[in-house]
């Protein structure tokens, strides 16, 4: 029983002694990676700089690159897209690039550490290739209009909340979620050498179809275009998402 009091009270010596140190001992700048995105292919690299206890300002930029996976799956889960629009990015390839800024306010003891609250803001891009715009050909089976592409420009304003925990002097841990608000206007262009009138029918029609399920997108100045050379559509969607992270970082 002895050495096991011993061997606890050492135990909580030696984690006092890596989680706990002086606000002299720390730095006040850091670089991180986020560790969450790896599953998804989303890299994200960031800096925070503690400007005077408790606050810290911070950069993040993210990355998918060019690919049908993993981007898709930021993408999918990224726009609140339909179920019609989803199946059209899955067939197309995306890139994703965002920068993010933040302000935290911490509740612990030293400089940038211990429980947190801050707001953020993020501005992303999504770019698409080969996006899958489709009609009844007058020969009877379906094609596809060459030449595809497409861009979604998204602003996002939130609220997050979060730990930051010292791993001796040097690493750190941090942890965070909170809601986004986020807004975005873009826009899918097709072009095809001459469609015939029943052709460019057919690609109206299959676009209204697709989009009219989700009338968010499509708001006063959304609109489907569509000619002898191609359609273009642009939508202005919004919707309410989570950010999330874990993140490891160098203290320096």
């Amino acid at each position: 029983m002895t050495k096991l009091k011993f061997s606890f009270v050492l135990f909580c010596l030696i984690g006092w002694q890596v989680f706990s140190q002086s606000e002299t001992s720390l730095g006040k700048n850091m670089v991180k990676f986020n560790l969450a995105g790896l599953a998804s292919g989303n890299y994200q690299i960031g800096a925070e700089r503690v400007l005077f206890r408790p606050i810290s300002v911070g950069v993040w930029y993210s990355m998918v690159p060019m690919g049908q996976s993993p981007a898709l799956y930021t993408t999918k889960y990224a726009l609140d897209f339909n179920e019609e629009l989803i199946s059209l990015i899955e067939r197309s390839d995306v890139e994703y690039n965002a920068f993010i800024a933040e302000v935290r306010v911490y509740f612990g003891k030293g400089p940038a550490k211990g429980f947190y609250i801050g707001p953020f803001y993020q501005t992303a891009k999504y770019s698409f290739e080969n996006f899958p715009f489709e009609y009844e050909s007058d020969a009877g089976p379906t094609e596809r209009l060459s030449r595809t592409r497409g861009s979604v420009y998204r602003d996002s304003y939130g609220l997050m909340i979060g730990a930051q925990f010292n791993i001796g002097r040097h690493l750190v841990l941090d942890c965070f979620i909170g809601p986004n608000y986020s807004s975005a206007s873009g826009n899918f262009l097709g072009l095809s050498p001459d469609l015939s009138l029943n052709e460019e029918s057919s690609l109206r029609s299959n676009l209204e179809t697709i989009f009219s399920e989700e009338p968010d997108l499509l708001t006063e100045i959304g609109r489907i275009t569509t000619s002898s050379t191609g359609a273009l559509v642009e939508i202005y969607p919004d919707w309410f998402d989570l950010r999330a992270g874990l993140s490891i970082g160098f203290r320096f």
